[in-house]
């Protein structure tokens, strides 16, 4: 996707029900530009059944 850096899917040791999705975009016009499309919405409804809860997202800056 235009704008994306990184697209990263870990799994946790502790706990492996639980994943991390790490994505890192070029800047913050291309993360609004992805939070507006309709496939992203319909991942988000597409897995709720598959979760125990709603996604947790956390906007996070790089410092290295």
């Amino acid at each position: 996707e235009k704008g994306c850096l990184l697209y990263d899917i870990q799994q946790t040791v502790d706990d492996p029900r639980k994943f991390i999705v790490t994505e890192k975009w070029e800047n913050g016009a291309a993360l609004e530009s992805h939070l507006k499309e309709s496939f992203y919405h319909e991942f988000i409804i597409s897995t709720t059944d598959m979760t125990e809860g709603p996604p947790d997202f956390q906007l996070c800056t790089s410092i290295l």
